[in-house]
């Protein structure tokens, strides 16, 4: 069976339009972006207190400096647990642990987004580790 002109064209345009949508994020991509933020040590306090680690993405006009470094660890800290929050701009992402006895998932990632707001950046949740100590969807 012969390809005709149309019908590659038609699957030339396809592809075309197929590659200038926008990328969703897949499975693989998030983990990823949860490998640059995971630390173990943390992981591992956090599950022996009964506490979560929530990994999200930053999302906005991020400008990687040390000062939105500091910004970003603040505006986690206050909302989850002081000490274990790690960020990564190159890949903005950033981790925290949190207590679910005091607050919730959507608490910490709304606490964040009101300290981040000045700095035009928005938590979007990626993933959490629970009480079993295993990755799992927000």
């Amino acid at each position: 069976m012969r390809a005709s002109p149309a019908r590659i064209a038609v699957l030339g345009l396809a592809l075309l339009l197929a590659a200038a949508l926008p990328v969703v994020a897949c499975g693989i991509c998030i983990e990823d972006r949860v490998a640059a933020v995971y630390d173990q040590p943390t992981v591992d306090r956090a599950v022996a207190r009964h506490q979560r680690v929530a990994f999200f993405a930053l999302n906005g006009s991020l400008v990687a400096t040390p000062e939105t470094r500091r910004v970003v660890v603040a505006a986690l800290e206050r909302a989850g647990t002081r000490g274990t929050v790690h960020v990564s701009l190159e890949s903005a992402t950033v981790s925290v642990a949190f207590d679910p006895a005091r607050t919730s998932l959507a608490k910490v990632a709304t606490a964040g987004d009101r300290a981040l707001a000045p700095q035009a950046l928005k938590l979007q949740a990626l993933r959490v580790i629970g009480a079993d100590g295993k990755l799992q969807e927000p």
